[in-house]
């Protein structure tokens, strides 16, 4: 276990530094940057190609944040009684460019107002077609007014059933027992935690379906929402933090440097850190 998390440190080390150096070398790089940059990927691959190999499933945990600002009316403008489904209906935030299995997803709400929240039932729809009911029937009829609420497996407690709802994060809360969502929305699972996800591809089109379930009031979820997925991405791609145009652009200048041989002194060097990983897999 040590000899495995030594390894995912040092390659993570030299992911923070190849980040660092990419995105100066987007700019004016001098060819002794460029050089340096050179043998910094080249060292990266060394320690890849043996960590690869011993440990062929690691992958560097990241999270990325994906959102639709469209506000979502509660129920739709012109909806007879004040009920119904939100507009729009559903709200959609399409997820593309992760390669990794889904770890864990987080959902907000920003800017959530409505003069009796206990109205409102939402549900997440992942694109594999999986469903979860993030709030239902909670907050009784007190008004909020902007509030931000994070849904999270993880957090400490439900929203309130009957007592006011203040801006914070929530496991996912259903109190509701009518939860009927009308097409394009699936029939609700029941379900109510986002570790459903676990697991499953994050690319394509995540849907979340609003309803009014009573009459009379109405409310805004004026700031849109959030999607929030930490996926295992491979340890071959481009780092956090770097632009692709950073990338192209960097590997470019790299192409125009003239390779020179290593001296003695840098092949030497080169060739003692290669034995010392490889002293490392022999002693695991």
């Amino acid at each position: 276990m040590v000899l495995r998390e030594n390894f995912i440190q040092s390659v993570a080390n030299m992911e923070d530094a190849l980040t660092n150096a990419l995105n100066a070398a987007s700019g004016n790089a001098t060819p002794s940057e460029l050089e340096r940059l050179l043998k910094l990927i080249i060292k990266k691959e060394i320690v890849l190609e043996f960590l690869l190999d011993e440990f062929p499933d690691l992958c560097r945990v990241t999270t990325s944040t994906f959102s639709n600002t469209t506000p979502i009316l509660i129920p739709a403008e012109g909806s007879e009684f004040d009920e119904g489904p939100a507009a729009p209906y559903p709200s959609s935030v399409n997820v593309s460019g992760l390669t990794g299995a889904v770890q864990k997803v987080t959902v907000t709400f920003n800017n959530l107002s409505h003069t009796y929240p206990a109205d409102i039932s939402a549900l997440l729809v992942a694109p594999d077609g999986q469903d979860t009911i993030l709030m239902s029937t909670a907050g009784g009829g007190n008004d909020i007014n902007n509030v931000t609420l994070t849904f999270d497996d993880d957090a400490p407690t439900l929203l309130p059933e009957f007592d006011q709802i203040t801006s914070g994060t929530y496991q996912p809360t259903n109190y509701g027992v009518f939860d009927t969502y009308p097409p394009p929305a699936p029939t609700p699972s029941g379900n109510t935690e986002l570790s459903i996800y676990d697991n499953t591809a994050p690319n394509g089109t995540w849907n979340l379906y609003i309803i009014d379930q009573f009459q009379a009031d109405v409310g805004v979820m004026a700031g849109g929402w959030e999607l929030s997925i930490t996926s295992c991405e491979p340890l071959g791609s481009v780092p956090n933090g770097v632009p692709q145009s950073n990338v192209e652009n960097a590997a470019h200048q790299v192409e125009q440097v003239e390779s020179k041989p290593l001296t003695e002194e840098e092949q030497s060097q080169k060739q003692e850190k290669i034995d010392y990983i490889k002293k490392l897999k022999s002693e695991q």
